[in-house]
């Protein structure tokens, strides 16, 4: 059987300002001090504007990185000294990488789909924007996360967009609209 989903509790952000600005006050209502933040997809153009919100925050005093490929030196010069980054090819695991494991995190933001839905074959997407985003949310759950924000191309606003049709979506049992992980 199917699970519905359960959407009561959820918001659709179409900025990524407002989604920032949300996840921060989620953060300050949710602990008195958060000490580590992780961030994945920090390589990307939304995920490196992820890490220099994060950076800038004075509410981590640690911050990890996790990326699919070296880190460019735009986001080495942006880390901090105290630091830890990680790279792992396939995300789509990430939750078995036994590094991580060891690790405990406060806010988890996510930022490792594909930032042109448009542009990726429907096998690919499901990977990058289901199997990968799963996987990662798993991970922040084993690490004890209070706070995770999912960053996403779903849904975007591009005129040149074609989006997949729903059997595409069910062939591939790929869940429509909010999902459990």
């Amino acid at each position: 059987t199917t699970q519905s989903p359960n959407t009561d509790n959820m918001i659709l952000f179409r900025s990524t300002s407002q989604l920032l600005l949300f996840a921060t006050f989620l953060l300050l209502s949710s602990m008195t001090q958060a000490k580590t933040a992780i961030v994945f997809g920090a390589t990307g153009t939304v995920g490196y504007e992820v890490l220099r919100s994060v950076v800038n925050e004075k509410l981590f005093t640690q911050i990890i990185v996790v990326g699919r490929r070296e880190f460019p030196p735009k986001v080495k010069d942006l880390l901090p000294e105290t630091a830890m980054a990680f790279v792992q090819k396939d995300l789509g695991t990430i939750d078995q990488n036994e590094s991580l494991l060891e690790l405990e995190t406060d806010a988890c933001f996510i930022a490792a789909g594909t930032g042109f839905p448009h542009l990726s074959d429907l096998h690919d997407w499901h990977h990058a924007e289901v199997t990968v985003a799963r996987s990662i949310a798993r991970l922040c759950g084993k690490m004890n996360a209070k706070a995770i924000s999912v960053f996403t191309a779903i849904d975007s606003d591009s005129s040149t967009a074609e989006p997949f049709d729903e059997e595409e979506l069910h062939k591939t049992n790929t869940p429509i609209g909010w999902w459990p992980v």
